[in-house]
């Protein structure tokens, strides 16, 4: 993996400045009262050993190189002698990049030790980093046992989310001992910051100093899997040293080679012993890390590749890319409702039962206490239907012409499906005022052909449930259905189209091959129907709804409330489609395009499905509209 900054401590003498193996950084130096570290035997090789007043900075080859405000990584193998640290009396930096005081000196990173308590033995390693504002924003860290002597290694992650959102986490050797949520996603850093090493600046003066021995230090600018560096910390503190101890047993006794470490027969035996850890080590690693659950850099990309779920964005968490390799795995299980949330579940960062997937049937139900859907409902005019407490409130005083199917009136419709093939519309009515010439009541409506069906309730000096066929915008007379002594106090109206049956065409735009039924009630949705049936239209719907007109030209006003509406197309497809919904206030990180792809993958072919975080479609925004609960868009 590429390091941003990689510094090895490979310099036999102090004096000689240590360099970025990465290339980002300057040779390092000493400024101002700052004193060169001394070189010593360190981990693996040689290291720097830090104390007051000792430390190394280095700026940029380039501006920004070392630059670095969103996800990292920082890893060290250290010596740490806490107890000087703890006389000192302050934390340790191990490195950190700007200066503060100025923008173009903000800390954008920063990673120190601090003494917990010194006669336990306990350590914390932590972030910390300013704004951008330049305020100082200390993180908190992770707890840890401090080795009593040698070196160890010190794993530090920070992946950015968003501006509240940040997860740090913390490793000392092969061992996670924090994970952190931060809201402090603001983060700061100028291009033009200084990178320090065991030491950190406030207002361009050294302090925060490291006390013991660092031997390597790299910055990545991307997260490192606890896999990973636990693998990392057992091929250096075990194989490795493994390695080198079986060629030391295999040597003959009494050989005349000297035992010194720094003697150059040990530094070669040292390296071919290195090399026999470290193939150890991969087979290890590879026998551990091979599974998609705990896959990383190489053998992630392959089960990516693999899978054909591809690579995704760049900056994408290693968790998140694992879990949308492992849904492919889950696909065995099938579209039931419990597979499809165990399939997705670890795509939206949820718990199975927390995923809700919304499934339908061929009736669509609406009483309207929950708003005017605008996604579901076309109202023309707009202002004359409102919602009010028991259903939908159609109020005009103005004259709604007669001049025509739908034209200039008011209607409330939605979309049918399978072209209204033996589908069904029932709305419930409560009128309040209708004057003379005034009417209301449900429709089919084909608007291609300019055909349709009316069931109303008119006054025009009588109460009357009333009929008519239009075709081509034509009316082909109205029939009285019934008429009623007064007002009445509810009513409930019905169109249904027969199956035509018989061999007959199922959609046609001219022939009259299908009979129609309405009903009517005073009693309820589902009870006490009075039917008339037979009447022929051709069948060929593409809406249903409510409806409001008058007869002749004098103003007539209307006041009535559509307490419920339930329609149903059996031959749609309604019923083949679903959507997981992930409420958008439940805290995470979902990745929603890999959820909506598991879908595609598990559900059946003649089914549609989706993940979405609103149940209703939006055309909202410049960028069009947003993926509905209905499928794909």
């Amino acid at each position: 993996m590429p390091a941003r900054v990689l510094l090895r401590m490979l310099e036999p003498a102090t004096e000689v400045l240590p360099s970025d193996g990465a290339g980002a950084l300057v040779d390092l130096h000493t400024s101002g009262a700052l004193v060169m570290p001394a070189v010593v035997s360190a981990f693996t090789g040689f290291g720097r050993a830090f104390t007051a007043g000792r430390g190394l900075v280095a700026i940029d080859q380039r501006p920004g190189a070392s630059l670095l405000t969103r996800t990292l990584t920082v890893q060290a193998i250290v010596s740490w002698d806490y107890a000087a640290q703890a006389n000192y009396g302050a934390p340790g930096a191990i490195c950190a990049r700007g200066l503060t005081g100025s923008a173009s000196e903000y800390v954008a990173y920063s990673l120190e030790l601090r003494v917990v308590n010194l006669a336990q033995g306990i350590g914390e390693l932590r972030w910390w980093w300013q704004d951008l504002a330049g305020v100082d924003r200390q993180q908190l860290g992770g707890f840890f046992r401090i080795p009593a002597s040698g070196f160890f290694l010190v794993t530090a992650t920070r992946r950015w989310v968003s501006s509240s959102h940040v997860e740090l986490s913390y490793f000392v050797g092969d061992k996670q001992i924090g994970s952190i949520l931060s809201v402090d996603g603001e983060i700061g850093g100028g291009t033009t910051g200084t990178f320090s090493l065991g030491t950190r600046f406030a207002a361009g003066v050294a302090g925060r100093h490291f006390h013991g021995v660092i031997d390597q230090v790299r910055v990545l600018d991307e997260e490192i899997t606890r896999e990973e560096t636990e693998g990392t910390w057992r091929r250096m503190a075990v194989h490795q040293p493994r390695g080198y101890q079986a060629l030391l047993e295999l040597l003959p006794p009494g050989l005349p080679i000297s035992d010194d470490p720094s003697s150059s027969i040990q530094r070669l035996l040292r390296i071919a012993g290195h090399a026999l850890g470290y193939a150890t080590a991969q087979i290890e690693n590879f026998e551990a890390n091979q599974r998609p659950n705990r896959a990383y850099g190489p053998v992630l990309r392959d089960w990516e590749d693999t899978t054909g779920v591809g690579r995704g964005r760049g900056g994408d968490s290693v968790k998140r890319r694992r879990a949308r390799v492992q849904s492919t795995f889950r696909q065995k299980n099938g579209a039931r409702v419990i597979a499809v949330q165990s399939t997705t579940a670890p795509l939206l960062d949820m718990a199975p039962e927390q995923v809700r997937v919304i499934a339908y049937d061929q009736t669509v139900r609406d009483d309207f206490s929950d708003g005017l859907k605008a996604e579901r409902w076309a109202t023309t005019p707009a202002a004359a239907w409102s919602v009010v407490p028991g259903g939908l409130r159609l109020q005009s005083s103005t004259n709604i012409p007669y001049t025509g199917y739908t034209r200039g009136w008011y209607t409330a419709l939605q979309s049918m499906q399978a072209q209204g093939r033996n589908g069904s519309f029932i709305a419930g009515i409560t009128p309040t005022s209708i004057v003379s010439g005034g009417e209301v009541g449900v429709t089919f409506i084909d608007r291609v052909h300019n055909t349709g069906l009316l069931l109303g309730l008119r006054y025009d000096g009588a109460w009357k449930v009333i009929s008519e066929r239009f075709r081509s915008r034509v009316s082909q007379g109205v029939v009285t259905e019934q008429i009623f002594g007064g007002m009445p106090a509810a009513i409930w109206l019905f169109l249904h189209q027969q199956d035509p049956g018989g061999g007959a065409p199922e959609f046609v735009t001219v022939a009259d091959n299908a009979f129609y039924d309405c009903g009517w009630s005073t009693v309820s949705a589902v009870d006490g129907y009075s039917i008339d049936g037979g009447f022929s239209n051709p069948p060929k719907f593409q809406w249903a709804g409510m409806y409001a007109r008058t007869i002749g030209g004098a103003v007539a006003a209307i006041d009535a409330t559509f307490s419920e509406t339930i329609l149903r197309a059996p031959f749609g497809d309604r019923s083949s489609r679903f959507a997981v919904f992930r409420d958008p206030n439940v805290p995470g990180n979902p990745d929603m395009e890999a959820a909506h792809n598991a879908i595609q993958r598990i559900k059946q072919a003649h089914t549609a499905g989706t993940a979405v975080t609103d149940t209703s479609l939006r055309c909202d925004s410049a960028g069009g509209c947003d993926r509905g609960p209905m499928g794909a868009i």
